[in-house]
């Protein structure tokens, strides 16, 4: 299934479901894509995810938080199994290097993808 997003070239749905991998090239796509619309960076903001995505689209994700109750080790982690499940999310290492590219790149801030228990 396609859709026209208003301003920007057809994407596919599953475009903006997984964008958990290649960070940059999203990244760049998306900078170049508001670049040439003429939108100003510091208008924009680096969105990141404070959740843990499973691999199987079958399971939920998990709040970040319960990532870390499992093992505080995890926060160094970006992928984990957690009762025999793979997920994967930003661990502090990840969100450092995505709070640099924001501050480097101009960005008006960030904000914080969450919601889950």
């Amino acid at each position: 299934m396609k859709r026209k997003c208003e301003g920007i070239p057809s994407c596919g749905v599953a475009g903006f479901i997984s964008m958990a991998g290649n960070h940059m090239i999203i990244f760049n796509y998306w900078g170049n894509l508001f670049d040439s619309q003429g939108i100003s960076k510091n208008k924009l903001v680096l969105g990141v995810p404070l959740y843990a995505q499973p691999e199987d689209p079958a399971v939920k994700p998990v709040s970040y938080q319960a990532v870390i109750n499992n093992n505080p080790k995890n926060a160094a982690k970006d992928r984990i199994s957690m009762n025999g499940i793979s997920y994967h999310y930003n661990g502090s290492a990840t969100m450092k290097k995505k709070t640099a590219l924001a501050l480097n790149r101009g960005f008006g801030g960030m904000m914080i993808w969450g919601g889950w228990p």
